[in-house]
C-alpha cells in the first residue's frame, strides 16, 4: 500500500499547468520512489527519455495502474 500524502500530491500534480521547479522536484522524487529508483536527474530542455515531462507521464501512466494501491481512509 502506498500514501494517502502520496495520492493526493500526485492527483494535484495532474492538475499542475505549468509545473514550477517544485512542482518538477515533486515529480523526480515520486518517479524515483515508485518507478525507478535509480532515475536520474531531470532535463528540461530535450525531448528525451530522462526529461521531465517524460518522467511526468510516466507517473500519470503509473498512477492510474495502481491507484487502488493507495490507502485512503
Amino acid at each position: 500500500m502506498f500514501s494517502i500524502e502520496d495520492h493526493d500530491e500526485i492527483l494535484r500534480l495532474a492538475k499542475v499547468a505549468v509545473a514550477s521547479q517544485k512542482d518538477m522536484d515533486s515529480i523526480y522524487h515520486l518517479y524515483k520512489r515508485y518507478i525507478n529508483i535509480k532515475a536520474v536527474q531531470y532535463q528540461t530542455n530535450c525531448n528525451c527519455k530522462t526529461s521531465i515531462g517524460s518522467y511526468y507521464q510516466q507517473l500519470l501512466d503509473w498512477f492510474s495502474s495502481n491507484r487502488d494501491n493507495f490507502i485512503i481512509s
